[in-house]
């Protein structure tokens, strides 16, 4: 039987893909010092730059990773999302580095 949400969502792109240099760059993708493209919004701060390139856009698939995102947004609310991954690290520490089981 064909799943029709699942034939809908694009596949994930392999881990190092990037646009062919021939193709024109939207105004809102910055090339950086690295010679690679990013978000404008993920392209100055170190903590959003790794953010971008490492966990921005993929799927999450283990329990772990997901409850993470799900406590995180919580405690984003009404607050920029750097503050958030800049206080990650305590998050980890508090949360028993968000292990449903020990939480």
């Amino acid at each position: 039987m064909n799943d029709p949400v699942a034939a809908a969502m694009p596949a994930d792109p392999p881990p190092d893909a990037t646009p062919s240099p021939a193709s024109p760059a939207p105004s809102d993708v910055l090339v950086g010092d690295d010679g690679r493209p990013r978000c404008a919004w993920g392209s100055r701060d170190p903590l959003y730059i790794a953010y971008h390139d490492d966990e921005w856009g993929r799927p999450l698939r283990d329990e772990r990773s997901l409850f993470e995102l799900l406590c995180l947004e919580f405690f984003q609310s009404g607050l920029a999302w750097i503050t958030i991954l800049r206080k990650r690290p305590a998050f980890r520490a508090a949360f028993a580095d968000f292990d449903a089981a020990t939480v």
